[in-house]
């Protein structure tokens, strides 16, 4: 049996880019596109994908058409689709389900679901997918062509930061904040934590582009969350020395601290 090492959300990672679209919209759905598919495979598969919170946020479907991949919905890059379809691994979680027998780190990658139904070559498809722990987060990286970017990616077609997606969490659990940074701009992310909540680790992890001038990195928070109630973390993205600036770029996280019942 699969190993879940995380329970709910013990241990959460939230990952941040440095770019985000407008916070809480859901895109427009593209029109249909179509590219040659790969081989004679036949597939029709409908996915829907959002939150814990909005399930269903945003849908897709795929199909193959006389020979050629068709998608609608937030999918536009038929080729991507039909290259990902045509990944042996791919193809095996989406008709196998997720792995047994494994251990799964104590990573969170946010509230992000998916739900994939419909047909491989007749084979039936059923299966979930989620980003609250390493394994889901290494399945839906697996399965990226076919499902949206990650809600917290800051991807400009994310569901970034509207609000309905905060960090929940117990008192006494830990999460993790990850944010894209250049050190050798001089920028650096400021953090101001509520009440309630506490940080306990801040590094700056260097690119493994060491050898790339100018190559930038991501800096770590780790936040640990005390008495129960609702907050919010701001984060500015500045030069420290330059005082009176404004930020080049600002969040904001929603966490809710939940004590056990």
């Amino acid at each position: 049996m699969r190993k879940n090492v995380t329970t709910g959300l013990m241990v959460l990672v939230v990952v941040l880019a440095s770019a985000c679209g407008d916070e809480g919209a859901v895109p427009s759905e593209p029109d249909t596109a179509s590219t040659t598919s790969p081989g004679s495979r036949g597939v029709s598969l409908t996915i829907d994908a959002g939150s814990l919170e909005l399930p269903d946020a945003r849908s897709a479907s795929v199909r193959t058409v006389s020979g050629a991949v068709e998608v609608v919905g937030y999918l536009d890059d038929p080729d991507a689709v039909a290259s990902g379809l045509a990944n042996a691994a791919i193809v095996a979680r989406l008709v196998d389900g997720p792995a047994t027998d494994v251990a799964c780190t104590e990573q969170y990658g946010g509230p992000d679901v998916a739900h994939v139904v419909g047909t491989i070559d007749g084979r039936l498809v059923d299966t979930r997918f989620h980003r609250a722990d390493g394994c889901g987060i290494a399945d839906w990286d697996l399965a990226q062509p076919i499902l949206p970017p990650p809600i917290w990616s800051g991807a400009p077609d994310a569901l970034v930061g509207d609000g309905a997606h905060p960090v929940v969490l117990a008192p006494g659990e830990r999460f993790t904040i990850r944010l894209q940074a250049n050190a050798t701009t001089g920028y650096e992310w400021e953090i101001i934590v509520p009440a309630g909540l506490a940080v306990v680790d801040d590094r700056y992890e260097q690119s493994d582009d060491t050898g790339l001038v100018g190559a930038g990195g991501v800096q770590v928070f780790v936040i640990e969350a005390g008495q129960a109630g609702g907050s919010v973390i701001e984060l500015a993205y500045r030069q420290p020395f330059e005082e009176g600036t404004e930020p080049a770029e600002t969040r904001t996280i929603n966490v809710e601290v939940v004590a056990a019942d």
